[in-house]
């Protein structure tokens, strides 16, 4: 675990994807493990397919543009000062037309780990399903 730290504004572990542009601000090595807070910028068309956490909670809060969330088949459009909170065994999914950014705590951290993991797979690894089905369980990322 870390001292106390600012990070200014556009400061953190940022990854350039295609459309999604997720910032690590904080990470379970500065929390002991207990979380971590994302700001994930995504850009118009972005979608996140539905899936759940057996242990992860994720709380969404949402600074600019207009994210539609289905949270246990029930379409939620939540536009700046929204919060959503899913907690574990609810499924849900994320997409956005016009573009987005939100920020997101992940409890217990994890995502942060996941985000290092996928910054160096190849292209390849992304297309083997197996290979993807293998990292998102041990992840806590289930699509069944």
């Amino acid at each position: 675990m870390t001292n106390g730290f600012v990070h200014k504004a556009g400061a953190g572990k940022t990854y350039h994807w295609g459309m999604d542009n997720p910032c690590v601000k904080i990470s379970g090595a500065d929390t002991n493990n207990q979380f971590d807070y994302i700001e994930d910028t995504m850009k118009p068309g972005f979608e996140l397919g539905t899936h759940y956490h057996k242990e992860h909670y994720e709380t969404f809060y949402v600074l600019d543009g207009e994210l539609i969330f289905t949270i246990d088949g029930e379409e939620i459009v939540a536009t700046a000062g929204d919060c959503l909170h899913v907690p574990p065994m609810v499924k849900h999914s994320l997409k956005t037309v016009s573009g987005g950014k939100s920020l997101m705590i992940y409890q217990p951290s994890g995502f942060a780990a996941l985000l290092e993991v996928f910054a160096t797979m190849s292209a390849e690894d992304g297309n083997d399903p197996e290979k993807m089905r293998q990292i998102n369980e041990a992840h806590d990322i289930w699509n069944d």
